[in-house]
């Protein structure tokens, strides 16, 4: 008799073929740019980032027509309003300060709200001119420029950075997670927050998020993808739209930076919310969330046809 599940196997290969898809879209945008020398700092950075971040979104379309020969229609994309989708706009600013308070607690970095780490930021970038106009806004002004960033965060994340990350969920927290919930919804979701990790490698190490250490800062962040992977398949799940985990995710892009904005020292592998301070946060919240919810949330059912 086989040992094969009959029901596992045939999930597990058509979730295999979509993934494959989105990685040799993916991964071939990145081996085309490298091997054509194109630069990717600057503006010319989004020649790698935007083709390579679509490949969600293209391959769950042509994985929907010619691979498993479904209407592209019944790819999620409802949209509904609800307590969950306020929490996926907000948490993602009290996850980068709690980021920064365990760095500072761990002394991997200094908690300093003076605006001081964002002179040396920009003293290191543009020079001592610029460092000190900076430090007379930042004296001029009444109102922190940490907190400040945070509202513009939430601004930004919404109505730049959401859409692009939109085509991103709707393949991972979209077509992924629907074809696996089988499996359970923490299995899936886990899973899902891995491969997602691993499928952002060559962008990581072509656009030097870790100039200092990029083995090390890639590692760190494939892990701290798994656990927010998890969460992100949590709101989407129990908001009812993968409009949600886009949304959290958007606004999470936009404070990715927000480590040099209030530490002193450290470096972005160890004090950033893709380190190892922000993986201990969220693999908290991940913990928590599983201690209330073992099966996963429950979904709240039919959510509004966008």
């Amino acid at each position: 008799m086989s040992s094969r599940n009959p029901v596992t196997a045939p999930l597990v290969r058509r979730a295999g073929s979509w993934v494959a898809l989105c990685f040799a879209w993916s991964w071939g945008v990145a081996a085309v740019v490298y091997a054509a020398g194109i630069p990717v700092d600057g503006y010319w950075s989004l020649v790698l980032a935007i083709p390579f971040l679509v490949g969600p979104l293209l391959a769950s379309l042509v994985w929907k027509r010619l691979v498993v020969r479904e209407p592209i229609a019944s790819i999620d994309t409802a949209l509904r309003f609800d307590g969950i989708m306020i929490l996926s706009w907000f948490a993602p600013v009290a996850i980068v300060w709690a980021s920064a308070l365990v760095a500072h607690l761990f002394g991997w970095g200094t908690l300093d709200l003076t605006g001081g780490p964002i002179v040396e930021r920009v003293l290191e970038l543009r020079g001592e001119d610029a460092a000190a106009k900076v430090q007379e806004g930042l004296a001029a002004s009444r109102v922190p420029y940490a907190l400040l960033a945070s509202f513009q965060a939430l601004i930004v994340g919404l109505f730049f950075y959401t859409p692009l990350a939109f085509a991103e969920e709707i393949g991972w927290r979209g077509v992924l997670l629907r074809e696996l919930r089988p499996l359970g919804f923490w299995p899936a979701a886990l899973g899902i927050g891995l491969t997602w990790g691993l499928w952002h490698v060559p962008l990581v190490l072509l656009l030097g998020y870790f100039p200092d250490a990029p083995v090390q800062g890639t590692l760190v962040l494939v892990g701290a993808s798994i656990p927010l992977g998890a969460l992100l398949a949590w709101v989407r799940e129990a908001g009812g739209t993968v409009w949600a985990a886009a949304l959290a995710h958007g606004v999470l892009t936009a404070l990715g930076g927000f480590h040099e904005l209030v530490l002193s020292g450290g470096v972005p592998q160890v004090v950033g919310v893709t380190g190892v301070a922000g993986g201990i946060v969220l693999l908290a919240l991940a913990l928590t969330l599983f201690a209330r919810f073992p099966a996963g949330p429950s979904s709240p059912g039919p959510a509004l046809a966008a």
